[in-house]
């Protein structure tokens, strides 16, 4: 009786790890048509997950306030760089989230700031060039966040 109850269990289980997921689209949203990268985080603090995205060959990387319903505001940011990807964090410690952008074909990496509710300033360019990802954290325990960036053509990471 027992080896039937653990049987019909690792029939269920097995069904549940090997079956197809299904995805619903919820919402099409944005203008961007080259775009590369997008990070996720509610940097506008209303309880709502917003979208930053990152774009190539002329196109400005964009904010994308969730205002609820999954509609969202379209915010411009201040490039018109070839961005591969980005991050989300809290650079200067301040408490309003901040972000940082890897940049492509010989262009340098940049940092946008918020300096206050939606409203971000670039504050420094800086790492490699043909930077394809970015990542932060803590890395040396200090209590503020850095950034390691990978580079095409380049054999190393640069935290």
């Amino acid at each position: 009786m027992s080896y039937r109850i653990i049987f019909i269990l690792i029939l269920l289980i097995s069904v549940n790890i090997y079956s197809t997921p299904k995805f619903t689209e919820l919402n099409r949203f944005g203008n961007g048509f080259n775009s590369h990268c997008i990070t996720i985080a509610d940097f506008y603090g209303n309880a709502n997950l917003d979208v930053a995205v990152g774009n190539v060959w002329d196109e400005r990387n964009q904010l994308y306030v969730n205002i609820g319903n999954l509609n969202f505001d379209l915010l411009n940011l201040y490039s018109h760089l070839s961005t591969k990807g980005m991050t989300w964090g809290d650079y200067n410690n301040d408490g309003m989230l901040d972000l940082a952008a890897a940049n492509n074909w010989y262009e340098e990496n940049i940092l946008y700031i918020q300096i206050c509710l939606s409203v971000f300033a670039l504050l420094d360019l800086f790492g490699l060039n043909n930077s394809h990802t970015i990542s932060c954290a803590d890395y040396d325990n200090y209590g503020d966040l850095g950034l390691a960036v990978a580079a095409l053509f380049n054999s190393s990471v640069n935290i």
